[in-house]
């Protein structure tokens, strides 16, 4: 961000520190050339037997990207994640029917993991689309709490000179969006949150979804999480 310096030289020294340590690397991917083994379409690489993903009527899902993680942690500059395998990111792109808001709309995407070293070209079946395939080329980026993130809006007023001057700094990036790992681009509001309540079983489009006790107790957990990986990143 190329405003995050001139903010960072505003604040004082625990309050600096204090910002600075909510940085979280991330890779931005752009259109790469050649040979790659990330990429956005295709068909995925997989062991034989691959059974392709479908949705529980059996539509098939459609491969959004592949991402090898030899390529990322070397973009990243470091191991963020385990080597030697490729990850394969499948999505109803075709219907689109659901929000993700509740846990039965999990059957609209899914992600595999295969040892690159055991893996090759699937055929897909008559019926799945396939986007053209487009390789994927990266390159280490910071990445800072949105404004509308908690750890934000707990620490600064909304009307505040910080809490504006914060804010700009989304204005002043550019280029794509496109990133793997780091904080999330936010565009309706915070989402770990609710990413948690759904994978633990709680429709959001219920009724009082947010004040159910199993929505306290999943909030909380997700606190502790978030807390021990960011200890993990900072030691």
């Amino acid at each position: 961000m190329a405003a995050l310096g001139a903010f960072l030289g505003t604040l004082g020294g625990k309050e600096l520190a204090e910002v600075r340590d909510l940085a979280l690397p991330s890779v931005r991917v752009t259109a790469g050339v050649g040979e790659s083994g990330s990429r956005f379409g295709g068909v995925p690489w997989a062991v034989n037997g691959f059974e392709w993903p479908r949705a529980n009527g059996g539509r098939p899902l459609r491969l959004i990207g592949q991402l090898d993680r030899d390529q990322v942690n070397h973009w990243a500059g470091a191991e963020l994640s385990p080597a030697g395998m490729l990850l394969g990111f499948f999505f109803d792109a075709d219907e689109q029917a659901t929000w993700g808001m509740s846990p039965q709309d999990a059957q609209y995407w899914r992600i595999t993991a295969v040892a690159r070293a055991d893996a090759s070209p699937v055929i897909p079946p008559d019926e799945a689309t396939v986007f053209p395939a487009r390789v994927l080329d990266g390159r280490q980026v910071l990445t800072m709490p949105h404004p509308w993130e908690p750890v934000i809006e707990q620490r600064w007023a909304e009307s505040s000179v910080e809490s504006a001057a914060y804010f700009r700094l989304w204005g002043d990036e550019e280029g794509p969006e496109h990133r793997i790992l780091g904080w999330p681009e936010l565009q309706q509001g915070p989402m770990q949150r609710d990413c948690q309540l759904v994978a633990g079983g709680v429709d959001l489009f219920g009724p009082l979804a947010y004040r159910r006790p199993e929505s306290a107790r999943l909030g909380a957990r997700r606190g502790e999480l978030g807390a021990a990986l960011a200890d993990r990143h900072h030691r």
